[in-house]
Parts: structure tokens; C-alpha cells; sequence
């Protein structure tokens, strides 16, 4: 699903990922200090200014991911190139905290609350991803989409639609609407399933849930 917001698109399964990777991070950083406090080594502070290096680091470290565009899932991905996405943002929430702990001692993280944090971190951020991969392409829900027409600008609607089907949409096929010129092209694509007057057959077998028309 796709949310708008002043004619830009926000993909729902993007804005979830970012909120809960934000949890995440922020967890790591107040789970650390809760199970660290009143050791030796672990400095003294309220649980509201906790909170707050927590916020900044969260802040730091999820623009360094967006920037690297690891919240983008339009393109699909092998579990090769999610295990290195999971190495770099891992690899930025150690570079957020530690810079932060330089820079601004204030809303930084020093000693064994950095080391746990970091480990906590990147045990809940591979956990996540591994699951939500799982999830994005063998459990969500994808909208099913028929396109009536054949020509050129089917064809590079289907292209689109194809090429967003990590954030749920599924391009089922094609209906001719006669007379069709033949569109070899087409059949890179997806399959031509029939002409219109099949329409309410085809609908109800591949539980189509939006059509678009694309007809010259």
C-alpha cells in the first residue's frame, strides 16, 4: 500500500520498517543503560536524558540509512545483498554512537553501554530484516492488478507494476480488446491471459483486486 502526501508516494511497508528500525535502535540504547546501571563504569544519569541520547542517535543513525537507501524496497533483493545492507547499517549505528560520543560527550554513549548497545543493535536489526524479507516475499499481501490492453503503454505499465511488487502489487496478465495489434514485447512482460469478453472469468480465477486500463 501506498501512501500520498503532497503528490509524493510513501510506501506503508517502507515507513514501517523505518519506525521499527528507529525502535530498535533506541531499545538498544535504554536497555543498555537499564541493565548496566550501578555498575562501576556506567555514568550516572536520569532516565530522560537516556532517553534523549537515544532520540539523537536513533536520528543519526536512520538518516545515514535512508541515505544509503536502505528503506527503498522496489527493487528486489538476493539475501546476499540484504546481508550486506544489515553489515552497513549495523556498521553506521557503531559509527553514529561512536561519533556522537566524540563529538558530543553530552548525548554519547561511552564505555560497556557502547559495546552493549552495539550488540544488542545488530542482534535485534538481523533478526528484524531476516524476518521481514521472509515476510515480503512469502507472506504479505499483494494486490492483484490486470491490465486491459496490449499496446506500448501497457507494456510499460506492467514494467512499473513489476517493478514494485516487493511494496504489494502483482501484475497477474494482459486482456486484449479487439482489434489488437500484436505487441511482441508484451510476452516479456506477462502473460496476455485473454480478450474482454473473458474479462469475468479471468477476474474471478486470478482474484484480481484493481484493473487498469491502458488502451492507445
Amino acid at each position: 500500500m501506498i501512501l500520498t502526501l503532497e503528490n509524493r508516494f510513501f510506501s506503508l511497508r517502507s515507513a514501517a520498517c523505518f519506525l521499527v528500525e528507529g525502535g530498535i535502535i533506541m531499545f538498544s540504547v535504554i536497555s543498555s543503560f537499564l541493565l548496566l546501571y550501578g555498575r562501576a563504569g556506567t555514568p550516572v544519569v536520569s532516565m530522560g536524558d537516556v532517553a534523549a541520547r537515544a532520540l539523537v542517535i536513533t536520528f543519526f543513525c536512520q538518516s545515514c540509512m535512508y541515505l544509503l537507501d536502505l528503506y527503498n524496497f522496489k527493487r528486489a533483493q538476493t539475501w546476499g545483498e540484504t546481508l550486506f545492507a544489515l553489515v552497513i547499517a549495523i556498521g553506521f549505528v557503531c559509527i553514529g554512537i561512536g561519533l556522537l560520543s566524540i563529538a558530543i560527550p553530552k548525548f554519547g554513549v561511552a564505555g560497556k553501554m557502547y559495546y552493549l548497545s552495539i550488540l544488542i543493535a545488530s542482534d535485534f536489526l538481523l533478526v528484524w530484516r531476516l524476518a521481514f524479507e521472509l515476510y515480503i516475499n512469502h507472506f504479505a499481501f499483494q494486490e492483484n492488478i490486470l491490465i486491459v490492453g496490449t499496446g506500448e503503454v501497457a507494456r510499460q505499465i506492467g514494467e512499473e507494476i513489476r517493478r514494485r511488487e516487493r511494496l504489494g502489487f502483482h501484475l497477474v496478465g494482459f486482456i486484449t480488446i479487439p482489434p489488437a495489434k500484436s505487441n511482441p514485447s508484451i510476452a516479456g512482460v506477462a502473460e496476455v491471459l485473454g480478450d474482454h469478453a473473458q474479462m469475468d472469468r479471468i477476474i474471478e480465477q486470478h482474484g484480481v483486486d484493481k484493473i487498469v486500463v491502458a488502451i492507445t
